[in-house]
């Protein structure tokens, strides 16, 4: 099963990290489960991150990670 540190973290950059520590830290599982219908929303329609968004292999681990139960 996928996990948020073994899988999902490992696909944000730091970068991109920084950019949203406004609003959450998305290096944070707390932080990102809180926040997840938006940026789920804004993973699949490419909108985050900026710059053309993830590839669709990425996006389709991302969604079997939330269908898996969203494991830490």
């Amino acid at each position: 099963m996928l996990s948020f540190e073994k899988d999902i973290k490992p696909m944000i950059s730091e970068e991109d990290r920084n950019e949203m520590l406004f609003a959450f830290d998305l290096w944070d599982y707390a932080d990102f489960k809180r926040d997840l219908p938006r940026i789920a929303e804004r993973v699949r329609d490419k909108s985050m991150p900026p710059g053309g968004g993830w590839p669709d292999d990425w996006i389709a681990k991302f969604d079997q990670w939330i269908t898996d139960g969203m494991l830490p």
